[in-house]
């Protein structure tokens, strides 16, 4: 059940009005609590039922897991099996689920073998994300830094719908007070205009910025497959569309599940703040996905030393915390490669930090120049990463560095004239064809513009304009342990916009919201989902 379609609005209105009903009983919280977790389940089970007896055994070990380790702690023990035993368990389920096929056809490669796989293995949705929540608590419960929590609330905790699926990888310490609090009111009309605002937000973000970019960038990459030669324009206009897919699509979702978590009285943590304005890539991995930023920091990159143990061994650690969340995006090499690249940015930006700190230019009075050299950390920054995502979005090594070559010009600059016919061949239609202004984009002259206009304006978007977090910041609409708002908002905000519960805030969000629904013509997967 995707949260951008028509299916989910009317399961969350039901479970909506279900809460808001509940909200006039007695005890009512704990009832809300419960039709909350209900609805939890039965839109995990939505997609495939039987993958709803794997997320219940994955909750049901943890949990008595967790209540064996605290004890332990508590009676100063040192029998760590039980947290082993959860450690292979959790990993055990990915790696089946997961990088079952990836691993099997590494080795047939690798050592020339046979060996045989069952071919009905799918990948149960969200599980990347439940499992690594649940990692995090077992670990947290082996340093006696959580306590024992009732199993209706962890149950809750680890299904919550709107982040079950594509998180953000949430935190017991973050969650668990929420849904603990008997005090607060989840239903009020702050929440709900908040929410609201949020999830119409993210639902134009998805369907009409994310999804049109898709009709640019689906047909390059398939193209780059076959045998049909590629050129410098055609690939950077197909690999920024990509740039701008991913990051709507992602920040449309994260929006959403801000958003109806919000309409719920629950407040999510922040995972996502405007990473394309970034000055480095380290403060990229601050801006994007912020709660898998903050799971491989905590539980990967500082238990292997972090940067207590010397300038190489911190980079040795960097790349090795990078690997991991490149392959925990995806079975494949070209995720390897992703991680790793970003590995070498991140160790390339320490190393120059390091490098600056020894001249001493790190600022400079006049004006001009301190905007000269932001102009060119932040677009140094953003081509390194849309660099990177060729190998993220490629399905194979040769369609990657095809992609790579050409955008380097191996192949020639190309024709502006080549490259609009080709975006506008097969299935992309773009703007024109949301307001029916052409029926077939491929022999229409005007349509043929789409791609280069529509990329343009995404990117006056990403650049200009402030973020879904930023518009709602006077209500606290995340939770922020890392302060990244405080860190980065003021820095960030070139055009400011604040939301106010008014008329014409009410007209405006109405107008997005309609006509994102009218947009539900086709059912688009998030790209995280994926994962």
């Amino acid at each position: 059940m995707l949260f951008s379609s028509i299916p989910f609005l009317a399961f969350f209105a039901i479970v909506y009005i279900l809460v808001f009903v509940a909200s006039k009983y007695k005890n009512s919280r704990s009832l809300q609590m419960w039709i909350i977790l209900i609805a939890s389940l039965f839109f995990y089970s939505y997609w495939n039922p039987p993958f709803l007896i794997l997320l219940g055994l994955s909750i049901i070990v943890n949990y008595l897991l967790s209540i064996v380790i605290i004890k332990n702690h508590e009676q100063g023990g040192t029998n760590n099996i039980p947290f082993y035993f959860g450690l292979l368990f959790n990993l055990g389920l990915i790696a089946y689920y997961k990088y079952a096929y990836f691993l099997v056809d590494s080795i047939n490669s690798m050592f020339s073998t046979n060996i045989g796989i069952r071919d009905d293995i799918f990948l149960p949705l969200g599980i990347s994300f439940f499992t690594f929540q649940q990692i995090a608590f077992l670990i947290d419960c082996k340093k006696g830094l959580s306590k024992k929590y009732n199993f209706k609330e962890y149950t809750l905790f680890i299904s919550f719908f709107p982040q079950l699926i594509a998180g953000p990888i949430v935190h017991h310490k973050e969650m668990m007070p929420q849904f603990e609090d008997k005090s607060k009111k989840l239903i009020t009309y702050e929440n709900f205009a908040v929410g609201f605002v949020l999830l119409a937000i993210g639902l134009f973000k998805k369907l009409v910025i994310a999804d049109n970019a898709a009709m640019i960038c689906d047909p390059f990459f398939a193209k780059s497959l076959g045998q049909t030669p590629l050129y410098m324009i055609d690939s950077w206009v197909g690999v920024l569309a990509y740039t701008f897919q991913i990051y709507f699509d992602f920040s449309g979702y994260c929006d959403m599940a801000l958003g109806v978590a919000r309409m719920l009285g629950i407040v999510l943590p922040i995972n996502f703040f405007s990473p394309y304005k970034s000055r480095n890539i380290s403060d990229f991995w601050r801006l994007w996905h912020i709660t898998l930023s903050r799971f491989l920091r905590d539980y990967v990159y500082i238990p292997l030393g972090g940067n207590r143990k010397g300038k190489p061994r911190r980079y040795m650690n960097l790349m090795a915390t990078m690997l991991v969340g490149g392959l925990w995006h995806g079975a494949s090499w070209t995720f390897v490669v992703w991680g790793g690249l970003h590995g070498l940015y991140l160790v390339i930006n320490h190393f120059w930090s390091y490098i600056k700190k020894g001249i001493g230019f790190l600022h400079n009075e006049s004006k001009a120049l301190n905007f000269l050299g932001t102009f060119s950390s932040i677009s140094i920054t953003f081509l390194a990463v849309v660099f990177a995502w060729v190998f993220f979005r490629a399905t194979t090594f040769d369609s990657a560095f095809k992609i790579c070559s050409a955008m380097f010009g191996e192949n020639g600059l190309g024709t502006l004239k080549s490259t609009l016919t080709f975006f506008s061949e097969g299935q992309f239609k773009g703007i024109l064809g949301l307001f029916n202004v052409a029926d077939n984009v491929h022999h229409n002259h005007y349509a043929q513009l789409e791609s280069i206009v529509l990329l343009f304006g995404i990117s006056l978007i990403v650049f200009l304009l402030p973020n879904s977090v930023q518009i709602a910041e006077k209500f606290n609409p995340v939770i922020d342990p890392s302060k990244v708002v405080a860190a980065f908002s003021e820095q960030f905000k070139i055009i400011r916009i604040a939301f106010k519960p008014s008329l014409s805030w009410a007209v405006f969000i109405a107008v997005i919201f309609v006509f994102s629904v009218l947009n539900m013509t086709r059912l688009s997967p998030f790209l995280y989902f994926q994962f």
